[in-house]
């Protein structure tokens, strides 16, 4: 009976990670066609910058073409006409090209935008791989293979919850408390430990009530002391 409920519940948790894969390659999917359609649209905009610079161009250069002289056959007032009638054309022409540099700043704008909005979704995309890493640690450690850049960003991002949810991150912990003996992982503790106990020391040397206890209550706050917890090999600060 105990076999058959231990083969259960291996059971119910490859049904999850087969369900939590299958979500991340969703988001993967999704992801990948926002970035394709920022990359267009990027793209299409440059394409318009250009137009829209030949056009001004072209505007520019046949307005600098020297007319013909007319015959001197007008009075003094059809003169006087005339050139209020091409500061009227000059002033609008002038009007004309004030449009024209908004919309060049509005499309630089959308530009960075849609280069923010790729940047966010590459770091998106990266975070996903790595919690991908460390449950296959966690559920499927015969295929998991060691990769140095997926550990370095669990590292820096141990303390991110938005990044590692509260799920995620007792996983993280253990994953470097078992693999402490690793020759590969063992530096990487070392940093761990040290940035745990920066942001402790950090807290403690704080010496006004309500900012140390609203800096108490913080998430990586909180996350440092669980990871010193886990570290007792290392000489922790006093609290």
């Amino acid at each position: 009976m105990d076999k058959a409920k231990k083969l259960e519940r291996k059971l119910k948790k490859l049904e999850k990670l087969e369900k939590l894969k299958k979500e991340e390659k969703l988001k993967e999917l999704e992801k990948n066609k926002k970035l394709k359609k920022l990359k267009k649209k990027i793209a299409a905009t440059k394409s318009d910058d250009c137009q829209t610079n030949q056009m001004s161009q072209e505007k520019t250069f046949l307005q600098d073409k020297p007319k013909k002289k007319k015959k001197k056959q007008e009075t003094l007032d059809n003169t006087s006409d005339n050139v209020s009638v091409n500061m009227n054309h000059v002033n609008k022409d002038s009007n004309k090209k004030t449009p024209k540099l908004s919309k060049r700043k509005l499309k630089k704008q959308k530009i960075i935008e849609a280069e923010i909005e790729a940047r966010k979704l590459r770091k998106e995309h990266v975070a996903s791989k790595a919690i991908e890493y460390i449950l296959m640690w966690k559920h499927h450690n015969k295929e998991w293979k060691f990769e140095k850049l997926k550990q370095i960003w669990l590292l820096n991002n141990i303390m991110e919850e938005q990044y590692i949810s509260d799920e995620i991150f007792p996983i993280v912990v253990e994953y470097f408390r078992n693999s402490y003996k690793s020759t590969c992982i063992n530096s990487a503790c070392h940093t761990l430990v040290s940035k745990a106990m920066a942001t402790v020391s950090q807290v403690e040397e704080k010496t006004q009530e309500e900012c140390k206890i609203d800096l108490q209550n913080s998430v990586s706050y909180k996350r440092a002391r669980i990871i010193l917890q886990f570290f007792p090999e290392f000489e922790k600060p006093t609290s």
